[in-house]
């Protein structure tokens, strides 16, 4: 039996850094597969209209809007003998690993049949990845009260991230074309299994290797005071609509990419070269971030890192990648 910590001000050992920061390697490999493979599965495997499938795409999104402030919710509000984050990487690998799965399986119910299964697994696929997305990146602060080591924690986890997003993109063209091609349903399904099992068994890693040392707040979380102060805070606003846009645009590329390679390129297999050419600069980015955020200030930063971005963009949008 495993006894939670009343610590308020304990220090974060190295392995539950590195461990929080495995979690965050396995959500990002699910994800990598879901969020940029899955409507080049819709499209070239279920033969689905892009219309229906955009039309699925936004019914999702205007349900995560009300799911993701009830998931967080209910994990504030969570009291387990694992805490009140950990516990959801106990409870929900194995939910999500076959979401995902199911998720890159062709069935044979009929075109309405399968149009009507893309939609329970696609919106049951988000549920499940948000339940565990919302506790995993609000453990920082239920592992240590001290912002310096919530730092620590959240950059080892963001450079985590995004080697996994870009090996991910790496591995999933050489497995699909491994196991049969793009072409073929069991290559994505196959990938999709193996890309579960990894996914799984690095979330229940970052269950075993981390633990929660902060006491939660007796406070009552109010979603209507949130809504509130979201509405009178324009800092936090702003950063949230950032945020929104930053990932939007990066979920396109991932998407993008795919046909651009398919079906211009001729070679989905350059998808992996592409990704392998911003590994190092991904490393460099997350590494020097922290340090030009103390010498130019946060807000700074993130405007020249933005500036950068966009034109390296319009680079890249202009002259193509070759």
């Amino acid at each position: 039996m495993e006894e939670k910590s009343n610590t308020q001000s304990h220090s974060v050992r190295g392995i539950e850094i590195f461990g929080h920061a495995i979690g965050g390697v396995g959500q990002n490999m699910v994800y990598a597969l879901w969020s940029g493979f899955i409507t080049a599965f819709y499209t070239d495997i279920f033969g689905m209209n892009p219309a229906v499938m955009a039309t699925i795409f936004v019914v999702a999104r205007v349900w995560d809007a009300f799911n993701d402030p009830m998931m967080g919710i209910l994990a504030d509000r969570t009291r387990s003998k694992y805490g009140r984050y950990r516990c959801w990487l106990l409870r929900m690998p194995i939910v999500v690993a076959t979401c995902l799965v199911l998720n890159f399986t062709v069935p044979n119910f009929g075109n309405v049949g399968n149009i009507v299964y893309a939609v329970v697994t696609y919106i049951l696929m988000g549920m499940a990845f948000t339940s565990v997305d919302i506790p995993y990146w609000s453990m920082p602060a239920a592992m240590t009260s001290d912002p310096n080591e919530r730092t620590k924690i959240f950059t080892t986890a963001n450079l985590g991230t995004n080697i996994a997003s870009t090996v991910g993109n790496m591995l999933i063209p050489i497995l699909l074309v491994s196991f049969g091609g793009t072409n073929s349903a069991h290559a994505y399904f196959m990938t999709a299994v193996i890309f579960a099992v990894i996914g799984a068994a690095l979330y229940l890693t970052c269950f075993a290797l981390t633990r929660e040392h902060v006491q939660p707040s007796t406070q009552k979380f109010s979603f209507r005071l949130a809504m509130k102060s979201l509405a009178v805070n324009k800092p936090l606003f702003c950063i949230m609509i950032t945020n929104l846009v930053i990932n939007l645009a990066f979920i396109m590329k991932m998407t993008l990419n795919y046909y651009y390679t398919t079906y211009t390129l001729g070679n989905v297999k350059l998808m992996s070269v592409m990704s392998l050419v911003t590994l190092p600069s991904i490393i460099i980015g997350t590494c020097i971030a922290p340090l030009l955020a103390k010498k130019l200030g946060k807000k700074r930063t993130v405007l020249v890192l933005m500036v950068v971005n966009l034109i390296v963009s319009g680079i890249f949008f202009v002259g193509g990648y070759f």
